[in-house]
């Protein structure tokens, strides 16, 4: 919602920690999208003979976040179980999307090229079965930040689940809250706020930060099979997971939290 570039995030977990929780609050926001599963491309920009075209048609899910918005991926494994070539194409298109412009081409009617430009902002849940996903991590680990819940023994987690008597209330709740929140600052889609500068020593410490965690991502090239490795790494520069955290980082301050805890964070 501020002006640059958009956030990535995943949030990693396991099951039951609250991922999903957490993700369904946002939904009330406007031009925030659900996504429940995702069969390949066509998930993304469809189009078909206007005779076979259904009155509810959206168009695909970029047509409903427009020029701006975001996706919400409520369980990303979802995509990481599709076949290796849709994976594959999928997260070629993610690529361009986070660059604002992607174009499809399909042989409906005679040929055409559906567009979409734009400012797409992703948030999904995931176990760390992501981990075990080394191309499609690769691929992830360009575009995404990783969040990752605490280890906990899940014992404090489940005494608060074990009292909840009305899920559903307690989901609407939240949803209300977040979107009055949003609402009360001024904040949403399709109306991006001017973002603040760094000062420097904030820059400077977002971007050791970032080279760190660019430098720790960097994928060794192994062998298929053997898994041996098979080439010298190139080290990731820091440059987009700066650009991301800095955005994350001054949308933490929008929203109120403390310096020390967005720092934490």
């Amino acid at each position: 919602m501020l002006t640059g570039h958009p956030v990535w995030l995943m949030i990693i977990g396991p099951s039951g920690c609250g991922k999903t929780f957490m993700l369904e609050s946002l939904m009330l926001i406007p031009r925030t999208i659900r996504v429940a599963s995702i069969k390949g491309e066509s998930a993304l920009l469809s189009g078909v003979k206007k005779k076979d075209r259904i009155k509810d048609a959206t168009g695909g899910l970029l047509r409903e976040v427009a020029d701006h918005g975001c996706l919400v991926f409520m369980d990303f494994a979802s995509v990481l179980e599709k076949s290796y070539e849709t994976v594959k194409d999928l997260f070629s298109a993610f690529r361009e999307i986070y660059g604002g412009e992607w174009s499809r081409s399909i042989g409906g009617e005679g040929g055409q090229t559906l567009h979409w430009q734009g400012k797409a902002a992703i948030i999904g849940g995931v176990t760390p079965a992501i981990d075990r996903q080394p191309e499609q991590g690769r691929a992830l680990g360009e575009r995404f930040l990783y969040y990752r819940y605490p280890l906990t023994e899940g014992y404090q987690e489940s005494m608060c689940a074990a009292n909840v008597t009305h899920p559903t209330d307690d989901i609407v709740q939240m949803r209300l809250a977040v979107d009055g929140m949003f609402a009360g600052l001024g904040l949403e889609f399709g109306k991006e706020r001017e973002r603040k500068e760094l000062g420097l020593a904030d820059r400077d410490r977002i971007v050791g930060i970032a080279q760190l965690g660019s430098r720790a991502r960097s994928v060794i090239p192994r062998d298929s099979y053997s898994k041996e490795v098979i080439d010298v790494p190139a080290v990731e520069v820091g440059t987009r997971m700066s650009q991301e955290l800095t955005q994350l980082w001054l949308g933490m301050k929008e929203i109120g939290v403390s310096e020390a805890e967005a720092w934490t964070a």
